[in-house]
């Protein structure tokens, strides 16, 4: 598994470089589509919010689940 892991970060490694090379975000082939973008998102500081107005942190904080597959 670590080995199989090096290969494809390496592999990622000079698909990225090659995509600065070109100076492209997207690059299409017949078989695949390879996009390295840069996204933005708004996060909140929970934390912050929580210690500073705990009262509405309180009022708004939800619980959320997900299931998560992994192999090691």
């Amino acid at each position: 598994m670590e080995e199989l892991q090096h290969n494809i970060d390496a592999i990622q490694s000079e698909v990225k470089e090659e995509m600065l090379r070109r100076g492209v975000e997207q690059i299409m082939t017949t078989d695949y589509k390879i996009s390295w973008q840069t996204v933005s998102s708004v996060r909140l500081d929970t934390k912050s919010l929580k210690e500073e107005r705990p009262e509405i942190y309180a009022r708004y904080a939800v619980t959320a689940e997900t299931k998560r597959f992994l192999v090691s």
